[in-house]
């Protein structure tokens, strides 16, 4: 009896061992024989998974972080096809249940496998796939906005609002309100963007800094003639002689006595280029406090020292009514004393008029129909002394024709004892 009882005990005991190697070997869900066992189920995937799937797959998966300037699925597609270019593989993490997938070189992902309701399925997916990301910087004009893949920036993406043009000379940084540049930066791009500044011209594209410039930058300028001992300003700047590229002096045709000569006004001309600006307010003071008034000459913005306003009114008149006599004796309506009456006696020109009487026969008796004379150009040589031109348009008639003449003569007056008179003219 006690040999049947060791007999059936053995074989109880061998039963058992064998119904737990095969459960270890096969129904264990870790067991080797197992068909369902993680190991199997990756190979599985393997084998019925091609490169698209995987790609949909890890897409789903891939926890990067992509700007609103990139797409996510432009992004993720590269990434995954510089990695994915050979064929798949997988082998253990050195975690349990968990697998490295790759192609070639290049790991793709970590799978991990769960046990749920019998059976094994993938349960995590943790994509190894990634790439640098980069900062971009963008230097525009201040009133051009950039755009980055289309994309227009906001205002929080600039970091300087006043940086200067690095080629600005240093005249215009001084100038009261000057041309600057507005930089932006945009972080986390994975990719070389395409950069636009509609209105500007790209200048330089250097690694990621993208620089740009009015398309007519240092185009404007502005030329100056202004009395030598003036001081003139640019847009509230005062210009220097490195500015100054001429000088010009002041020639009259009447005959100046020698040691006025160096009153007459000398000019220096200024000349700035290269500005970034367009806008010149040029104002132009001298030593006395007096502010010129501005002409344009063949593009050069002159102030000179002749004034339209006499120093003294009387000048005005004398200058006025000597024209005016001077034309009615050449038209022999009045004789020699006419205009004789506003000149310096005993000057050279009193001479000059009495002696012209003998010339005058044959113009006598012309119509002559004078309107009021204009004076103006005034040049104070000094308190007595003054050059102005003085002009009269008249109708001149006689048995012809009858047309339309401008009289213009050049006047030096000098202050006497009975006022103003002329010493000399020049005719114009």
């Amino acid at each position: 009896m006690k040999k049947w009882i060791a007999i059936l005990l053995s074989l109880l005991l061998l039963a058992g061992a064998g119904a737990y190697g095969y459960y270890s070997l096969r129904l264990s869900p870790n067991g080797a024989m197992n068909p369902g066992r993680p190991a199997v189920k990756m190979e599985e995937l393997l084998q019925n998974t091609s490169a698209e799937q995987w790609k949909s797959l890890l897409s789903e998966a891939w926890s990067g972080e992509v700007t609103e300037y990139e797409s996510r699925e432009e992004i993720f597609s590269r990434i995954y096809e510089r990695s994915a270019a050979d064929s798949f593989s997988f082998r253990s993490s050195g975690e349990e249940n968990s697998f490295v997938l790759s192609s070639g070189s290049s790991d793709l992902a970590v799978l991990r496998f769960g046990y749920e309701n019998d059976a094994w399925t993938l349960s995590e997916t943790r994509v190894l796939l990634g790439a640098e990301t980069h900062s971009i910087r963008i230097e525009v004009p201040e009133n051009i906005v950039p755009t980055v893949n289309g994309k227009t920036l906001p205002e929080s993406a600039v970091t300087d609002f006043a940086l200067p043009y690095a080629d600005m000379s240093e005249l215009e940084l001084q100038f009261e309100t000057h041309s600057v540049r507005r930089v932006y930066e945009l972080s986390g791009l994975y990719e070389t963007p395409t950069v636009e500044a509609e209105g500007a011209r790209c200048i330089l594209i250097d690694g990621n800094l993208w620089s740009y410039e009015p398309t007519d930058a240092r185009s404007y300028g502005v030329k100056v003639l202004a009395p030598a001992t003036a001081t003139v300003l640019l847009n509230g700047v005062t210009l220097s002689e490195s500015e100054v590229v001429g000088t010009e002096g002041v020639s009259v045709d009447v005959e100046i006595p020698e040691e006025l000569t160096q009153k007459l006004p000398s000019y220096k001309i200024y000349q700035v280029s290269g500005l970034y600006s367009a806008d010149t307010a040029v104002s132009v003071e001298t030593g006395d406090g007096r502010k010129l008034e501005q002409s344009e000459e063949n593009g050069v913005l002159c102030f000179r020292e002749t004034s339209a306003t006499a120093p003294e009114p009387e000048i005005e008149t004398v200058a006025g009514e000597y024209l005016k006599a001077l034309c009615n004796y050449g038209a022999g309506k009045v004789g020699s004393g006419g205009p004789c009456q506003y000149v310096v006696p005993d000057a050279a020109l009193q001479s000059f008029i009495q002696r012209a009487a003998g010339s005058l026969v044959w113009i006598q008796g012309t119509g002559l129909e004078l309107q009021e004379p204009h004076s103006g150009e005034y040049i104070s040589l000094d308190a007595d002394t003054c050059v102005c031109t003085s002009r009269v348009v008249g109708t001149v008639s006689n048995s012809y024709s009858t047309y339309e003449a401008e009289f213009a003569c050049q006047l030096l007056l000098v202050r006497t004892e009975n006022g103003w008179k002329v010493t000399d003219m020049a005719y114009e």
